[in-house]
């Protein structure tokens, strides 16, 4: 614990020491990458949103940092946590400020990516890859005013790329360990009132075992052996129409489909394969090794966007469509289950700018979800749940700028009713002010939220339709402090949460039920950036963060402390170079975790990352670059026995016509 408690001071006073030590010169633009639309559901700039806890992927970051998965994008955003459960491709959890999974909404165009099939309807963002991908909103603390259920942690929204300007073509080819090959193209533009954006993906990775072969607590013998590929194919279409100035038409599609090889999970940790002799997980070393799961996701949102009253008055009807279909199979490549998850939304959304001074936000909305289940026994599927549920949302947000915009006050209130479990209020207040003359802002937010009962939580063979929704309530406060003539900003903010009535499998009833007791979560995180002349930019971020369950146990898998440094620069005008050093702290192992000796695993060790990567302009449109992730080949888990990646290797071009 003292080890800990240096750690964090000398971190923080690493940040509150190093703007003294670095100067600039003139004051950075406001550009696009100032502007946000996931915080209050419409355009607005970062000094307008209030209390919002925000960090932004940006299109600079994506093309620099040269990732496949999103997931490795995301583990540079301070208060965000990912945690994988192989390689390529495999399940990969999102959590902020110490939540579970479920509690995060992710959106790919506004569209829901949570799945209603899964059993508490959580997002697997594991096959997501950055092809096509225009930026990434991160808002962190309770969100369930504006995004009803899934949103009482915070909210992932992915926004594609979409037409704009002259007609532009674009190919890129990488390859590298572990047999990884991706092809890439795309097509996008406007032409007079149109507007196109098409783009293709292919990416296949042979992969590596699962079942981690460095991990010397584990059997080996062949049952560490065989490799788990992943292939993955991403095709997306964002078609636009300006019907006339105050009036546009749009459409975007993004269809992802998936093969993730997969290992057994036997007497407490993985292993290629397990036989189950007399109800006991026996290694099978030299059995087939077939087990793998089929993914194919879609994604579509359309959408009517208008202006009226001297575009006093802003409208947007929705219609969004989410499908989620998952096939496994067993070793013996014999499909063992179907899973289909389906969502939909009809909403209606109008803003009334009332002068310069206040934005008021209303909204009501229809949401329906749908969840199959089948089983396979020789070939023939039986139907375990076929059910779905619909909520009806009301929602009023109203944006308040007052002493010359000094002073943002965002404050609104929603209504759910679920037809299952009734209905549920939420209520959100989130105030900043900025010292101009100092370049100081002093934030906070306050807000409830509440999660819905899954379709599986109620309905499956261990459901429970008496169950009721969770409910939440979190709180930060914060200070930000520009310097350097806008070149440099720190600040710190501190935040706690807490989470009531939370649904659990009960293992003694074999039934979901309502948790006796309080989740809590609480910490810090802070940040310095800065740019240092007109070529180098730094970020340091450090998390300190308390988790505990509704017996005072800490939540698994959740890092005590973590830190990021990452930073880009360019050299000699035609090579640009990213760096991202990680460092995550002791974690707590799944309960079930055991060594090969049957000793229990109660906690996953600290380790540090190093990632680096460099593009060269070729030529005016075209790119060579190469990418080495993990540098110092570092063993460490995010879960217990699961692989990840050692030090490797990526190469690839990029062209634009």
């Amino acid at each position: 614990m003292f080890k800990r408690y240096i750690i964090h001071c000398a971190v923080l006073a690493a940040m509150i020491l190093l703007p003294s030590a670095l100067t600039g010169a003139e004051t950075v633009e406001q550009t696009m990458d100032d502007f946000v639309i996931t915080a209050t559901r419409t355009p607005t700039s970062l000094e307008k949103i209030g209390g919002s806890s925000v960090s932004v992927v940006t299109q600079t970051d994506i093309e620099t940092r040269k990732q496949t998965q999103i997931r490795d994008l995301l583990k540079d955003i301070p208060g965000v946590d990912i945690s994988t459960s192989g390689g390529p491709g495999s399940s990969s959890s999102i959590f902020i400020r110490g939540s579970e999974a479920k509690s995060v909404l992710v959106l790919i165009d506004g569209v829901m990516v949570n799945n209603p099939s899964d059993p508490n309807r959580s997002a697997d963002i594991g096959t997501l890859t950055v092809d096509n991908i225009e930026r990434i909103e991160v808002i962190r603390g309770s969100q369930s005013v504006l995004y009803g259920s899934n949103a009482t942690a915070g909210v992932v929204n992915i926004i594609t790329k979409k037409g704009k300007g002259k007609p532009v073509i674009t190919a890129g080819i990488e390859a590298g360990s572990y047999g990884t090959t991706k092809y890439s193209g795309g097509f996008r533009g406007t032409s007079g009132a149109f507007s196109y954006s098409l783009s293709a993906a292919q990416t296949k990775s042979d992969g590596y075992s699962i079942a981690n072969d460095r991990n010397d607590d584990i059997p080996h013998n062949g049952n560490t052996d065989e490799k788990d590929g992943w292939e993955n194919r991403n095709l997306s279409a964002s078609l636009g129409y300006a019907v006339s100035e105050n009036f546009d038409l749009s459409l975007t599609i993004n269809n992802l489909t998936s093969r993730i090889d997969l290992d057994d999970f036997g007497p407490g940790y993985t292993g290629d394969r397990f036989d189950y002799v007399n109800w006991v997980s026996i290694a099978n070393p030299t059995g087939r090794k077939e087990r793998h799961t089929d993914l194919a996701q879609q994604y579509v949102s359309i959408r009517a966007h208008n202006f009226f009253l001297d575009r006093s008055l802003e409208s947007t009807v929705s219609y969004n469509l989410g499908s989620n279909l998952r096939k496994s199979y067993d070793q013996n490549d014999a499909q063992e289950y179907e899973y289909k998850g389906d969502s939909s939304e009809l909403a209606w959304q109008g803003s009334l700018f009332l002068g310069d001074t206040q934005e008021i936000t209303l909204g009501v909305g229809s949401f329906r979800e749908e969840m199959k289940q089948d089983a396979f026994s020789g070939g023939t599927a039986t139907t375990e749940i076929e059910k779905s549920a619909t909520t009806s949302s009301y929602w009023i947000q109203d944006q308040t700028y007052l002493m010359d915009e000094a002073l943002v006050i965002v404050a609104g209130v929603r209504s759910d009713n679920h037809e299952k479990f009734g209905s549920a209020t939420t209520w959100r207040l989130a105030p900043s002010f900025r010292i101009k003359d100092t370049g100081t802002l002093l934030k906070m937010s306050h807000g409830t939220g509440f999660q819905a009962p899954s379709l599986y939580e109620l309905y499956s063979a261990y459901g429970n339709e008496n169950l009721d929704a969770s409910k939440s309530t979190t709180s930060d406060i914060g200070v930000e402090q520009e310097m350097n003539q806008g070149r440099s900003k720190v600040g710190i903010t501190f935040f706690t949460s807490e989470f009531t009535d939370a649904i659990e499998f009960d293992m003694t009833t074999f039934k979901y039920g309502q948790a006796t007791g309080k989740t809590k979560t609480s910490g810090w995180e802070a940040f310095y950036k800065i740019r240092i002349g007109d070529a180098t930019d730094l970020m340091v971020n450090h998390v300190a963060l308390k988790t505990e369950d509704a017996n005072g146990n800490p939540l698994l898998r959740k890092p005590e402390a973590k830190t990021v440094v990452s930073g880009t620069t360019r050299v000699l005008e035609k090579t640009q170079i990213s760096c991202s050093l990680y460092h995550v702290g002791q974690r707590t192992a799944y309960t079930g975790s055991r060594d090969k000796n049957g000793n229990t695993i109660d906690k996953l060790e600290a380790y540090t990352l190093l990632n680096l990567s460099a593009t060269y302009a070729l030529l005016d449109n075209l790119d060579i670059y190469g990418r080495i992730d993990n540098l110092t080949d570092t063993f460490y888990e995010d879960a217990w026995s699961y692989a990840t990646a050692g030090r490797s290797y990526y190469a690839g071009i990029n062209a634009t016509f």
